[in-house]
């Protein structure tokens, strides 16, 4: 029990007070029995011999002055400024075992001299016998309740400062019980010296008592006084307690505990959940199947970024991929293992369409399966939901591979499939591919295509406006665009060079490419766009909105990320695995897609032959056209190129696009050596970026802020506290990471802002 304020501590070291009673007692009954006999026996004090007389007298001295060095070494004073450490308790064990050993010789000695009349010698060696023994089974003890004592005092000096003490003392530990085979206390009685705010458990449950409690970053936060105290029994003790508060929260039960067996994976798992989140967040589940964490700070997880900030901290923490379900109402999060999906996954083939009527009759019902998402899903594209779709994705991510798979299923289909490919090259396997309708291999044929295109979609529409049916009779088109942003920057150098005085600003193929992402969906001609980065000059809001399906490959900037997805985050994180990205398909929700695999259609690869020969159609029912372009084209106009007239290869064999070499600039030199510098196609120039110094409160998302140590991030949003403290939540510009700024009401940041 604890002691009142003002009262001397009784002695927590039951052991010690146990060995002093024990050699008081043995000398105590020593003499009362040696009085008892020779009040008796009178006669016996002529029979004492001088030499036994001595022995114990001797032993009788020496037993008590170590019980009395014994009583001080267990009864220390208070510190002093001289002698800080006079509270320590200590057992000397040497002391303890010569006054044990010294009673019971003297007692021996005088019940066997005296009470049993044996003579001297023998009186002696049975007593110098019964010492040796006495030593040899208390010495052990002694050291054991040494190793306590002093396992005590460890405990003192480590818990009196938290529990309030100004000095330690005996106090602090009034009271502890061991138990004769462990080396740890039992139960242990701690005492504050004032009154500490404890917070009640909730559950009983003690299994993540384990030695969560000494995780990394505990430090940082403020912990219970039950929660200090166990780690500390936990380090110095080396078991597990629980730990209770009477009502006063003055005086603490610890009592020692063998938790159930914790799986070691859970237990990391908990502790890196608790650097993330808080320090009472628990974990179910495990790393291979998943996991929840349950926790009290959802008020500090609210808005997109802390959540994207925690799962990012958590996942580099754990490693691995995960998909993360946040539920804010319950407090909960759980992160699911992404399923390796096989790879690579060739595409599918479908029932080819063997005539125009079946082609024109099927669009209805037409879907095109690119891909398998995580729920083992297909992904496919809808386009009478979705008109055109939009392909992101940087050089070698597998862009191309995508379209190409979009190209064979459309010419299974019957579609006729237009591919507009300015640069050349990336599509030269389908020259003579069924149902490939046009194939542009520069900027002149990509732009007489596009006319082409804007025309036929102009006269349907035009048939279609006094009789909807017509709608009904055309063939579907699909109309493939590749590097679209690029190719604008190509027609916009060339419009300004050959644009007649009275022309417009914009160039016209341009315009017609703007106007067949808003209109073609009714005249069933779908547009495809694919670029390394979306161009939001490219492609305005209004038509954007019409590319439903939109598709990321591989890992994508966060300029790209927010032109598809309106989200900075979506797709940027993508892991690094050929053919894996983000697409819609026929959700509302991007969702983390395996792309099937199309080889090239001239493949020689046995595997590969063998995918082709089953996606190659059986008839042709698209004829391949080409147009008929002026045969020098310098001084050439605009609509020379854009109104060139278009002949069926079979009829005008001659204008084989593959015997044509047309230029947008000559290089002057050898081109197979490229030692002569050739004029670069310059990338199109950004909205200018005003320059300016802010105080932090007056940020705007969008903003990209330069920061005093070098970094420079874009603003995700800001809080402002009532102290008028501001944090920043920000994308840094050269790894993607979110991070988080605090800044004081009178700082200054140089901030970069889009003057539109």
């Amino acid at each position: 029990m604890a002691t009142q304020p003002g009262q001397k501590p009784h002695d927590a070291e039951e052991d010690a007070g146990a060995v002093l009673l024990a050699i008081t007692v043995i000398v105590a009954g020593a003499g009362w029995l040696a009085y008892r006999h020779l009040a008796k026996n009178p006669d016996l004090l002529h029979r004492l011999d001088a030499p036994t007389a001595i022995a114990v007298a001797t032993a009788t001295l020496i037993a008590a002055v170590s019980a009395l060095a014994l009583w001080r070494a267990t009864h220390p004073g208070e510190p002093s400024p001289s002698e800080p450490e006079k509270w320590a308790l200590n057992l000397p064990v040497i002391t303890a075992t010569t006054g044990t050993t010294a009673a019971a010789f003297a007692v021996t000695a005088a019940a066997a001299r005296w009470l049993f009349t044996m003579p001297t010698v023998l009186a002696i060696g049975l007593a110098a016998a019964s010492a040796a023994a006495c030593a040899g089974f208390t010495v052990d003890p002694f050291h054991t309740r040494r190793a306590r004592m002093r396992l005590r005092t460890t405990l003192i000096q480590a818990l009196y400062t938290p529990l309030g003490h100004k000095q330690p003392c005996t106090n602090v530990i009034p009271a502890a019980q061991w138990d004769t085979t462990t080396a740890a206390p039992q139960t242990i009685t701690i005492r504050a010296a004032r009154p500490l705010p404890t917070t009640p458990k909730t559950s009983d449950d003690h299994r993540l008592e384990l030695d969560l409690d000494t995780m990394a970053g505990s430090a940082l936060r403020r912990p219970d006084p039950t929660t200090t105290i166990r780690q500390l029994l936990n380090t110095h003790c080396g078991a597990h307690y629980r730990v209770s508060s009477d009502p006063s929260a003055l005086v603490f039960t610890a009592t020692q505990f063998v938790p159930e067996q914790m799986d070691e994976e859970l237990a990391d798992l908990t502790r890196k959940a608790r650097d993330v989140f808080d320090s009472t967040a628990t974990v179910t589940g495990t790393r291979s199947d998943g996991f929840t964490i349950k926790h009290t700070i959802a008020k500090k997880l609210m808005g997109d970024f802390r959540k994207r900030v925690a799962e990012q901290n958590l996942t580099e923490l754990v490693g691995g991929t995960w998909r993360v379900k946040w539920d804010m109402p319950n407090s909960t999060v759980t992160f699911a293992p992404k399923p390796v999906l096989p790879f690579p996954l060739f595409t599918k083939p479908i029932p080819a369409v063997r005539t125009i009527e079946e082609a024109i009759g099927q669009y209805r019902q037409t879907r095109f399966a690119y891909g398998v998402d995580l729920d083992l899903g297909i992904q496919e594209w809808d386009p009478l939901d979705s008109p055109h779709t939009l392909v992101s994705g940087k050089t070698g991510a597998g862009k191309t591979v995508y379209l190409r798979g979009l190209i064979m299923m459309a010419a299974l289909r019957g579609w006729a499939v237009v591919l507009v490919d300015f640069k050349g090259g990336s599509y030269s396997d389908f020259v003579g591919w069924p149902n490939v309708h046009i194939i542009s291999s520069d900027p002149f044929e990509s732009i007489a295509t596009i006319h082409r295109m804007y025309k036929l979609m102009d006269e349907r529409n035009a048939r279609a406006r006094w009789d909807q049916s017509q709608w009904e009779h055309n063939l579907p088109y699909l109309i493939i665009v590749d590097e679209a942003a690029q190719f604008k920057v190509v027609l916009e150098r060339l419009w300004a060079n050959l644009k007649p005085k009275d022309g417009l600003k914009e160039c016209p193929t341009l315009a017609e490419l703007g106007e067949l992402a808003r209109l073609a969906r009714s005249a069933r001609m779908h547009l495809v766009l694919g670029m390394q980065r979306p161009d939001h000059t490219l492609i305005d809001t209004e038509s954007r909105d019409n590319f439903g399906n939109r598709v990321s490959v591989g890992p994508i900037s966060r300029i790209a990320a927010e032109m598809l997805w309106d989200d900075s985050y979506i797709g940027r994180y993508i892991p690094r695995i050929k053919g894996r990205g983000m697409a819609t398909g026929t959700h509302q929700d991007p969702r983390e897609t395996q792309y099937y695999f199309t080889p090239p259609a001239n493949s020689t690869v046995p595997e590969e032959a063998a995918v082709i020969e089953q996606l190659r159609p059986p008839v042709t029912l698209v004829p391949r056209y080409v147009p008929e372009l002026p045969p020098m084209l310098k001084g050439i106009t605009w609509n020379e190129i854009a109104d060139a007239p278009w002949f069926p290869l079979s009829e005008r064999p001659d204008l084989d696009p593959t015997n044509y070499l047309r230029k947008v600039t000559s290089f002057d030199g050898d081109p197979r050596l490229g030692f002569d510098v050739a004029e670069l196609i310059r990338e199109a120039e950004n909205h200018p970026m005003d320059e300016l110094v802010l105080a932090p409160r007056d940020l705007q998302p969008k903003d990209v802020v330069s920061f005093d140590d070098g970094h420079v991030g874009e603003v995700d949003g800001i809080d402002i506290a009532d102290a008028g403290v501001v944090t920043v939540m920000w994308q840094d510009e050269e790894d993607g990471c979110l991070c988080v700024s605090t800044f004081s009401p009178d700082s200054r940041v140089s901030v970069q802002r889009d003057s539109s």
